[in-house]
């Protein structure tokens, strides 16, 4: 299996503290949101970056989504935090409170920004066009599917797990034989990411045994998957029993999804769970 390298030597913007996605113990990503940069430094200066290895930037948090805002705003977040950096612009569709509409270009300019990796929400028509150029940019592709309503058949989940494996790896590696296979700034083939809402606690397991079944058989890219609500609390909780490289986590009780845990909490877990 690739793993993925963020903010490393070979990063464009190379950080305190590097991480490997797909290697080791799984990750914990704390989200932080804000309507402005004074926001977003509150939150990041209440993190204890002991137990964190990237921070999620919910950019549809910001109060306006302005290149200039954008861009502005991405080198404070970026002066603020020693780990690597994953923007997400979650959409009404899956969530959040992004524009559908300004998807792309709100995309594009957090890429040009320089950040570490970026969320790309599979079923926009536009994906394939962001994954290119987040890989020209040699920013790590995160594909994401989310269902906030409910959790799938495991078959279901497996066969959606297994095709956005395919598009992101197929896609990749041909931006990346354009560029020459001797592209220095690039740092892995991508992530996939896969989260539903879990209304009983079987939710959560069928979600943990399909991922458990991906990983065992089928995988090839790093796999991040969680159940939302507080029925999938189970799945933040263990997220490497599940073959999940990396769970999330808020600030304090600043939750940017249902079900998220301090990320302070994880420090009183056994390794490896």
């Amino acid at each position: 299996m690739e793993t993925v390298i963020l903010g490393g030597a070979q990063a464009a913007f190379p950080v305190a503290k590097p991480v490997e996605i797909g290697a080791g113990a799984a990750k914990v990503i704390c989200s932080v949101s804000g309507a402005d940069a004074a926001q977003l430094v509150a939150q990041l200066q209440q993190i204890d970056f002991t137990q964190v290895d990237l921070v999620e930037w919910r950019v549809d948090s910001l109060a306006s989504f302005a290149d200039a805002i954008i861009s502005g705003v991405s080198r404070v977040v970026r002066r603020e935090s020693p780990v690597p950096i994953l923007a997400t612009f979650r959409t009404t569709t899956e969530g959040g409170t992004g524009d559908f509409a300004e998807y792309y270009r709100v995309l594009a300019t957090l890429i040009s920004c320089g950040v570490d990796a970026i969320d790309i929400e599979y079923t926009h028509g536009q994906a394939k066009e962001i994954i290119e150029k987040a890989v020209v940019n040699g920013v790590v592709p995160v594909l994401s599917k989310h269902d906030q309503y409910a959790t799938g058949k495991v078959e279901t989940i497996l066969a959606e797990l297994q095709e956005m494996q395919r598009f992101v790896g197929e896609t990749v590696l041909k931006t990346r034989l354009e560029l020459g296979n001797d592209d220095p700034s690039f740092v892995g083939a991508g992530v996939i990411k896969y989260v539903s809402y879990a209304t009983a606690p079987m939710d959560a397991l069928k979600l943990m045994l399909a991922s458990r079944h991906f990983v065992e058989t089928m995988q090839k890219l790093p796999m991040i998957t969680l159940s939302m609500g507080k029925a999938g609390q189970v799945t933040r909780v263990f997220p490497a029993t599940s073959g999940s490289a990396a769970t999330f986590a808020s600030v304090n009780d600043s939750f940017t999804a249902v079900g998220q845990l301090d990320h302070k909490i994880y420090q009183y877990l056994p390794a490896g769970l």
